[in-house]
């Protein structure tokens, strides 16, 4: 089995941009952490 690709090596640029805006979307929605986590899982975002 090989190991899966690591977005901070392959593109950091788009990898810090997405972690920017999960930050955003964490702190200034109001959600529940669970709903969030849902959110992301249907998004396929994994940060």
């Amino acid at each position: 089995m090989q190991p899966r690709l690591d977005p901070q090596k392959i593109a950091p640029e788009a990898y810090k941009s997405l972690s920017v805006v999960q930050a955003y979307i964490n702190n200034h929605f109001g959600l529940e952490p669970s709903l969030l986590n849902l959110v992301w899982l249907r998004a396929g975002a994994e940060l």
